[in-house]
């Protein structure tokens, strides 16, 4: 489920995963600056607007709904 942190629309790394992508994938993310986290290491939050696969935006997008 879509939350806001800061203006900024969000979802954890356990909704990524509910959404069907994995654990390897947000890491490579991260690492490769395809996308933006906030908070820390136990709580990341993924901003929506900076995942740059589309692939991936699709399949949350699938799961929770169109932003």
């Amino acid at each position: 489920m879509y939350a806001r942190h800061n203006g900024h629309i969000v979802i954890t790394k356990a909704e990524w995963i509910e959404a069907g992508l994995t654990a390897r994938q947000y890491q490579y993310d991260v690492d490769s600056g395809k996308m933006k986290i906030y908070g820390d290491y136990h709580t990341p939050l993924i901003d929506i607007a900076s995942i740059q696969r589309s692939e991936r935006l699709a399949m949350i997008e699938a799961k929770f709904g169109k932003i």
